[in-house]
């Protein structure tokens, strides 16, 4: 934590007594593996490189711009930005 706020890096901080905490909770590690495994298999296999791209594009616009807590604005600015790179496509009704 740096002046009050979390580390861009620090997603949890790992407790001598094997328990994952976040700013909300702890949880056992048999239950953050449990939760990494299902995570892991969400993505179909065609998508997941698709969404590798786009997630690592993500946190390297984040990095760019020095965020170090991701938030809707966050989202809200990244989406934004990246709608002028792309042409607004019309569909017939």
């Amino acid at each position: 934590m740096v002046d009050g706020r979390p580390d861009k890096n620090l997603t949890g901080i790992r407790r001598p007594d094997t328990h994952y905490c976040t700013m909300n909770n702890c949880e056992s590690e048999e239950i953050v593996e449990a939760a990494n495994i299902a995570i892991s298999n969400l993505l179909p296999t065609k998508s997941r490189s698709l969404y590798d791209i786009a997630y690592n594009r993500f946190k390297k616009w984040c990095a760019e711009k020095n965020v170090q807590v991701y938030s809707e604005n966050v989202l809200l600015a990244y989406f934004s930005e990246n709608a002028k790179n792309y042409k607004h496509h019309k569909f017939p009704l």
